[in-house]
């Protein structure tokens, strides 16, 4: 029986057919990629990082007029620039460089595949990737992300080269390839992350070897490098006093619970019942302090020990497969006699924190509306951080509900397995590690906006992880490699065209308005893809209907890019984008340049005029703009509507 990460050949039959269809795939791939790719005016990010650009046409540095750095992609940033010297327009220079970068991810895939199962694995993983929409959509769009996917995937071609091959040559191109990739996108970090595993992989009986400890020291000044080449350069506006009142944020849920649990008669109650399972934990440390001489085993259940205690269970439990994958701990080990009161400190303190949750008024959940959303921040409290619930499972789950399950169930399959067989320091249980790790960073860094595309560089890892599984169990129950070799190939097809990311209709009417403006789509599929809005026909209808009289006050900065005669540039007092968009003491936009007007109140003078006054704004915000003037007797009304229903002009004194 062949193992996982075994490279294997396959019959002549299988090869023609898996090579026709790829070859058709990568057809449509290109056609996906590269079909009027300049059809789509600018994108809201894609606008930032274009005007960025100019400002490096302009003066060589992403340097704004109004002072500070724009370093997010650099290397992005000066790749469009060159194009953009040589006169392609600026929606054409930011996709070209995407949608190559997309196109070089697929042989980089390609030796990942071979190398974990065999070349039907690694021509199924180009197949797929090449006609992934979500590929081809960020492929499609002018920013780093599908630079950085490509990144990532040669830099783990060279890792496996170093760390299971011991090529030393290949440390020079994962070196090069983390300053790239923090050059690329911030993500870059990841990279320098996972640059620290080679010795946890390759530890000789738990332990470091003399010269580990020289390279991890080496990785860690990379690292430190890398983190410090992510900081913003912008510069931020102070929010005004009553904006920054009205926007604090409370105190963390930890801080709530340490409150509660000293300052409150009933608090104190509860704290002497979560002292219970310390007695337990010191009789768990007993155990770990037997496996002392290996220290990294000793060292990574220790943490997993203090992890349950303070009600992180998900780094706990973490911590513990990543011992048994990287083959730290044995299976056998954690289940004998020796390891019960581990076990049972975890499972007293899971008891207490799921008590405390249920029966306290303290965190999030007592302030549910639902069951069903008490459930889930009552999950969110016991599993703790880092957050992959809301970073990384639910941004996949509620856009691609069926790929997200049957990558999950096909990665907890091979993490069994490999646990099951022991198998240490293989190409598959090296990419699982890679794939755990990294979606605990990501989770870590997330943001409060949920999105995507923060772990699209991922998803080929998880595609080609997800196929070897089904090649594995084919071999495994077919005993003709012939016929399990085309089993793969029809198992695997057929269950990513039931996923939800292969959509022929979208890809053959990929520059078609319905597809670009994402026109009957749902709202959460449209933000997967990335939402536009037709800002070239905002721009018509304004050149067409605005008079030289006419005050024109605008509030979507990528209309910019196609309408140049606005007078004052907009935000609202709620809107979030004060601190990153005000400069020059609040009276400027830093990214058109124009005069900033803050709040509705600072309208009042320009309506009192007399002058006819057009206001654009995004549709989400019409209801509360309409309100407000209305408030203030204000003469106002609807104008006109974008066509994907996202922009809205408003008309003040008609």
């Amino acid at each position: 029986m062949l193992k996982l990460g075994h490279f294997r050949g396959h019959p002549q039959p299988a090869s023609l057919t898996m090579a026709v269809i790829t070859g058709v795939a990568l057809v449509a791939g290109v056609y996906g990629r590269f079909k009027g790719l300049s059809t789509a005016p600018l994108g809201v990010d894609e606008y930032y990082i274009s005007r960025s650009i100019d400002n490096v046409l302009r003066t060589g540095l992403p340097r704004f007029p109004c002072g500070g750095y724009y370093t997010r992609g650099l290397l992005y940033q000066y790749a469009v620039a060159l194009l953009r010297v040589w006169g392609m327009p600026a929606e054409s220079a930011g996709r070209l460089i995407a949608a190559v970068c997309s196109l070089a991810v697929l042989p980089a895939a390609y030796l990942v595949g071979l190398r974990l199962y065999g070349r039907t694995v690694g021509l199924l993983v180009v197949t797929v990737l090449s006609v992934s929409i979500w590929e081809i959509e960020m492929a499609r769009f002018g920013r780093m992300y599908a630079p950085f996917q490509a990144v990532f995937a040669w830099y783990l071609v060279f890792f496996m080269r170093y760390t299971l091959d011991h090529n030393r040559k290949a440390l020079v191109a994962m070196v090069t390839l983390s300053v790239v990739g923090i050059l690329t996108w911030e993500g870059g970090v990841f990279i320098g992350l996972t640059n620290l595993l080679p010795p946890l992989i390759n530890h000789k009986h738990g332990k470091f070897c003399s010269r580990s400890w020289l390279y991890l020291l080496g990785m860690l000044l990379l690292l430190a490098v890398l983190v410090l080449a992510t900081q913003d350069l912008r510069g931020f506006a102070t929010p005004p006093l009553q904006a920054a009142a009205d926007n604090a944020s409370g105190h963390e849920e930890a801080v709530n619970h340490a409150k509660f649990l000293v300052t409150t008669r009933d608090g104190l109650s509860w704290f002497a019942l979560s002292l219970l399972p310390f007695p337990l934990a010191a009789l768990a440390l007993r155990w770990i302090w037997s496996l002392r001489r290996r220290w990294l085993a000793a060292s990574g259940l220790a943490v997993a020990l203090a992890s349950a205690t303070l009600h992180q269970f998900l780094a706990g439990a973490v911590t513990v497969l990543l011992l048994l994958l990287l083959g730290l701990v044995d299976p056998r080990e954690i289940t004998a006699r020796p390891a019960r009161f581990f076990w049972l400190t975890v499972v007293a303190s899971a008891l207490f924190w799921w008590a405390f949750c249920t029966f306290t008024d303290v965190g999030s959940a007592a302030a549910a509306a639902t069951l069903p959303d008490r459930l889930s921040a009552m999950g969110q409290q016991l599993l703790g951080l880092p957050n992959v619930l809301d970073g990384v499972v639910r941004p996949w789950a509620r856009v691609l509900p069926l790929l997200t399950l049957g990558i999950v169930f096909a990665l907890l399959s091979l993490i069994i397995r490999s646990i099951r067989r022991r198998e240490r320091a293989t190409a598959t249980t090296v990419l699982l590690v890679i794939l755990v790790i990294l979606v605990l960073a990501v989770g870590a860094t997330s943001t409060e906006r949920i999105e995507t595309r923060y772990s699209f560089f991922l998803y080929p890892t998880a595609i080609t992880l997800a196929i070897t599984i089904l090649a594995s169990w084919s071999d495994k129950w077919i005993n003709n490699r012939h016929t399990a070799s085309l089993v793969t190939i029809l198992s695997s097809l057929a269950l990513f065209a039931l996923s939800g990311d292969f959509q022929p209709r979208h890809l053959a009417h990929i520059d078609n308005a319905a597809v670009i403006f994402r026109i009957g789509m749902p709202p959460t599929l449209a933000d997967h893809y990335y939402q536009r809005s037709d800002t070239r026909g905002a721009a018509r209808w304004l050149t067409s209907h605005v008079h030289d009289d006419d005050i024109v006050i605008n509030d979507v900065p990528s209309l910019e890019q196609y309408y140049h005669r606005v007078d004052f540039f907009f935000l609202d007092a709620s809107d979030p984008r004060y601190e990153t968009y005000a400069c020059r003491s609040g009276t400027e936009d830093r990214w058109t340049q124009r005069p900033l007007l803050y709040t509705m109140n600072s309208l009042r003078t320009k309506v009192a005029a007399g002058h006819r006054l057009y206001l654009i704004i995004y549709s989400d915000q019409t209801q509360t703009v309409l309100a407000e003037a209305q408030m203030r007797s204000w003469p106002i009304s609807v104008a006109w509507t974008s066509v994907d229903a996202g922009i809205t002009v408003l008309m003040l004194n008609p």
